[in-house]
C-alpha cells in the first residue's frame, strides 16, 4: 500500500498572524489479490420466430449446467437481453426478424474452477465469452 499526504498553509493575515486556514490533500492506493472471477456468457440465437425463447433456454440449460456441479444459485444472473431487428436481404424496408442476445454473469469462487466452468458452459449451450474479470470477494 502506498500514501502520500500534502499539507500546504492557506493565505495568512499578515506577518505573526495565525494562519487563516489549512488545505490537506491525501492519495493512497492498494493492491489486493483476486480470490474469484466474474465470467461474462452470452448467447446469441438467429432464429426468427422464438428467438427470445430459445435464447433463455439455452441459457437456462448453462445455469442448471452450473449448478448441477455445486455452484451456488446466487452465483448465476441474468444481465441483459438484446433484440436487434434484422432487415430482409435485398429488401432494407422490411424487417425479417429480431435475432436475441442474452448475456449472464457468472461469479465463480474458485479461482481453479474458472476453466472447468467456462468449458461447461460452453457445452451446456452458451456461445461467446463477453469477459473475465478477476476480483476480491471483499473489496
Amino acid at each position: 500500500m502506498g500514501a502520500g499526504l500534502l499539507f500546504s498553509r492557506g493565505p495568512s493575515a499578515g506577518a505573526g498572524s495565525t494562519p487563516a486556514g489549512g488545505i490537506v490533500e491525501g492519495v493512497a492506493t492498494e493492491s489486493v489479490t483476486p480470490d474469484q472471477a466474474r465470467i461474462d456468457f452470452g448467447e446469441t440465437v438467429d432464429s426468427i420466430g422464438g428467438g427470445v425463447d430459445a435464447v433463455g433456454a439455452r441459457l437456462g440449460a448453462v445455469v442448471r449446467a452450473l449448478w448441477a456441479q455445486g455452484m451456488a444459485s446466487g452465483a448465476t444472473k441474468p444481465t441483459g437481453i438484446n433484440l436487434v431487428p434484422e432487415v430482409a436481404p435485398g429488401n432494407p424496408e422490411t424487417i425479417a426478424g429480431y435475432p436475441a442476445r442474452e448475456s449472464l454473469a457468472v461469479t465463480v469462487a474458485n479461482l481453479g474452477a474458472v476453466g472447468a466452468d467456462i468449458d461447461r458452459a460452453m457445452a451446456a449451450g452458451a456461445n461467446a465469452i463477453e469477459g473475465i474479470t478477476f476480483l476480491p470477494a471483499h473489496p
